[in-house]
């Protein structure tokens, strides 16, 4: 059968890639999700530092600024991230439409009818156990999400 690493793999690069300072910025990551919260100055510091850490060793993102204006521009007061909709002006933390969507095939019914995998269950089970209020929700915060896309040099 066979070991699955990828998900292991992409944690740890992920997690070297956030290891640095970033003081007053907090950082959520999940296998190749990354999402720095604060005030903007130091999340837009922060987001620089990580993405010039990803080009030295090649990795590549769905946004790669290159400049303070370029990452200001990713900065927002409402998102998604791993499934929930954050709106910080509201502080709000619903589900977004996508997770409510694989929510109800939780249904017994629906999952008999269906070929849904362990994997598949597995993945629609975690969300009826995450715990958005463990993310950052201040109405001050600001965040920019990445996801890391690849590699080349690995």
């Amino acid at each position: 059968m066979g070991l699955r690493m990828a998900v292991l793999v992409a944690c740890a690069i992920t997690w070297y890639l956030v290891s640095f300072p970033k003081a007053g910025v907090t950082t959520n990551t999940l296998v190749d999700n990354i999402r720095f919260a604060g005030p903007p100055e130091k999340v837009i510091d922060a987001t620089l530092m990580f993405v010039g850490r990803c080009r030295a060793i090649g990795a590549t993102l769905d946004n790669m600024p290159s400049t303070r204006a370029e990452a200001r521009a990713l900065i927002e007061e409402s998102g998604d991230f791993l499934g929930v909709h954050f709106d910080y002006k509201k502080s709000l933390l619903p589900l977004t439409e996508k997770t409510r969507t694989k929510i109800t095939m939780i249904d017994a019914a629906n999952i008999c009818k269906s070929k849904i995998s362990f994997r598949q269950l597995s993945v629609i089970m975690g969300y009826s156990t995450i715990r958005p209020e463990s993310f950052d929700t201040h109405s001050t915060e600001h965040t920019i999400s990445l996801d890391v896309l690849g590699t080349n040099q690995l």
